[in-house]
């Protein structure tokens, strides 16, 4: 599972991107205004993971457009015990789509009924959550030895 990621991942570096605004010509190009510019993920309480890179956004776009939900949850979700992961969408108008996904089950967009969703494809969002924090974790990490190697070219500069 973890490999598909990753070859996701991958694969967007040379794919199109709703992010970016670069489409095939035969495809309308994406509104600006409805251009996703930032994503937020959030596990239950924990604090939320955000993603402008265009690369992880396409990934949380992909992941939501791979999963198809039921008509409406037969059941009630409230009665399953199991993380809640809050999905945040930021369009460049300052607009939000919340999407919520509980116990690997349902799915409810900006608080709408909860719909069944295959639990295969479900279980992909903790995936996806571990790849972001490790991107994150790697660019972060990059930038402090940038940040470092600045400084003691600086003090070698100053000595």
């Amino acid at each position: 599972m973890m490999s598909w990621i990753l070859k996701l991942l991958v694969s967007l570096t040379v794919s199109t991107s709703l992010v970016t605004g670069t489409t095939p010509p035969e495809k309308q190009p994406p509104q600006p205004s409805r251009m996703v510019v930032a994503v937020q993920i959030a596990k239950d309480r924990s604090p939320a993971l955000s993603a402008t890179d265009p690369m992880q956004i396409e990934a949380v776009l992909y992941y939501l457009r791979g999963l198809t939900p039921d008509r409406q949850a037969p059941e009630d979700p409230e009665r399953y015990e199991g993380p809640v992961y809050t999905i945040t969408l930021f369009s460049a108008r300052g607009e939000r789509q919340v999407y919520r996904q509980k116990a690997d089950r349902w799915i409810s967009k900006n608080s709408r009924p909860w719909r069944r969703i295959p639990k295969e494809k479900a279980a992909m969002l903790p995936q996806l959550l571990r790849v972001l924090k490790v991107s994150k974790e790697r660019s972060l990490r990059g930038m402090q030895n940038a940040k470092c190697k600045v400084q003691s070219a600086k003090l070698t500069i100053d000595n």
